[in-house]
């Protein structure tokens, strides 16, 4: 297997209301494909924005990731940003849609935000363990219930390769591995006390195995976020009326699929961290 680590982290909207705060990231993800005829890497950044009327509509032009033997790797905007707003089954009459600026801000509305780099050259080899990717800003959105607040920040390694049949591992130029990423977008609306199944779809182009667990948000460089009581990194979401307590939620590390029943009587939304 060759090891490689991606972070990414969502938020589970119960059907929320936020107040206006700052930029409102609700997720993202930092990954990289590499050519093994150039020996370059290309690296993308997805952010996901709320945004409703009343989020700050924009996003910069450009998003620099920090860390690896280069220091820093810059990445453009792709086109414009992607409306993926999800649709809500509501009360009688149908499937009510939700879209940016057409909702209020907390109602579900998102917009994917696609960033990548030019084909850059890693040279050296990764240590043991691994070559840390960052990208952060501010800020979550104010009224996420679970705990996490203030900065926004997205983390993936790459770790050293080692060929089949040899000993060591080579430099990352020429490369040989390219990240996994996540096929589904990290728009959801999940309904109080009714069941629910996802999947990130986390699939990888050279086939490796992949594993997924869920892991600790971060706000800032080697700090994970603060958590409310009863909840944790492995139970992010409430279980009960009072939603003083989180649920069960069980997450396939082989398939990916994560399934739980959020019992909660209180809209709000809820930072989780996937690890594959």
């Amino acid at each position: 297997m060759k090891n490689l680590t991606r972070i990414g982290i969502i938020i589970a909207f119960l059907l929320a209301g936020f107040q206006s705060h700052a930029t409102h990231l609700l997720g993202g993800a930092i990954t990289w494909t590499c050519n093994p005829v150039t020996g370059k890497f290309t690296f993308q950044v997805v952010l996901y924005k709320e945004c409703g009327v009343g989020a700050s509509p924009t996003l910069p032009n450009t998003a620099v990731i920090t860390g690896g033997p280069t220091g820093s790797i810059s990445c453009a905007l792709v086109g414009t940003p992607t409306d993926i707003s999800p649709v809500c089954v509501s009360v009688p009459g149908g499937p009510v849609a939700t879209a940016c600026l057409a909702v209020p801000s907390g109602k579900g509305a998102v917009n994917r935000w696609l960033y990548r780099s030019s084909p850059i050259t890693l040279n050296g080899t990764p240590p043991p363990g691994g070559w840390l990717f960052t990208w952060n800003s501010c800020c979550r959105p104010g009224t996420v219930r679970n705990g996490p607040t203030g900065n926004y920040y997205l983390r993936a390694k790459m770790y050293p390769y080692t060929p089949v049949g040899a000993t060591t591992p080579n430099s990352a130029s020429p490369c040989y591995d390219s990240s996994p990423t996540f096929k589904e977008t990290g728009s959801l609306t999940i309904c109080s006390g009714a069941p629910f199944v996802y999947n990130h779809l986390a699939a990888d182009k050279d086939l490796d195995s992949l594993f997924v667990r869920l892991a600790d948000p971060w706000q800032s460089a080697g700090s994970p976020v603060v958590w409310n009581s009863g909840y944790s990194s492995v139970s992010p979401y409430p279980s009960n009326l009072s939603n003083a307590g989180n649920g069960p939620i069980v997450v396939n590390g082989i398939t990916g699929e994560v399934s739980m029943n959020i019992q909660s009587a209180t809209e709000g939304s809820y930072a989780s961290c996937f690890a594959v």
